[in-house]
């Protein structure tokens, strides 16, 4: 549980069961989100494997001049680790648990978005706009960490890790 402290003493994290129920409550918070707007507005992705990697990276340099404003997402297999150090705050802490279990866990895909000064996507032409998703294959199901429940969500949500390791960069 978190007390109430002054910004410049540090913050101890004294219960580690109320603060997953925080960020499991967060999470799902988030991706309640993302789906309403994933449902409402629709962005064409360009799934990226081994096989169209150099393509694609041609397509990019074309456009980045034009979009040079690039939003990231990266799907890890979750949270596996929590640190257990004394935190000055809950930014902190929270950055170096995302960090600790980025740095551990293997990245599944990486989708990048680009953009121009006024939020304006690539269209390539046509009349909808384009974000591009990279599909790794060094994840392996049977060998590698993961929490149960991004596994599940992955698939729930179209990943097939299979196909994956197979055509994935």
């Amino acid at each position: 549980m978190f007390k109430s402290v002054d910004p410049n003493q540090t913050l101890k994290i004294s219960n580690l069961q109320t603060n997953k129920q925080f960020h499991t409550d967060f999470d799902s918070e988030l991706q309640d989100l993302f789906d309403y707007t994933v449902r409402s507005h629709p962005v064409p992705k360009r799934e990226i494997w081994n096989d169209n990697l150099e393509e694609e990276f041609a397509l990019i340099r074309e456009i980045v001049d034009d979009y040079p404003y690039i939003a990231m997402d990266t799907e890890f297999f979750g949270v596996v680790i929590r640190p257990l150090a004394q935190f000055k705050n809950i930014n902190d802490y929270n950055y170096v648990t995302l960090k600790d279990n980025v740095d551990m866990l293997k990245s599944i895909q990486l989708g990048l978005t680009f953009s121009d000064e006024d939020g304006n996507l690539p269209t390539y032409g046509t009349d909808k706009p384009c974000i591009w998703q990279f599909n790794f294959h060094r994840f392996n199901v049977n060998e590698d960490i993961f929490a149960n429940d991004s596994i599940e969500m992955l698939r729930q949500r179209g990943i097939d890790f299979k196909n994956n390791s197979v055509i994935g960069i």
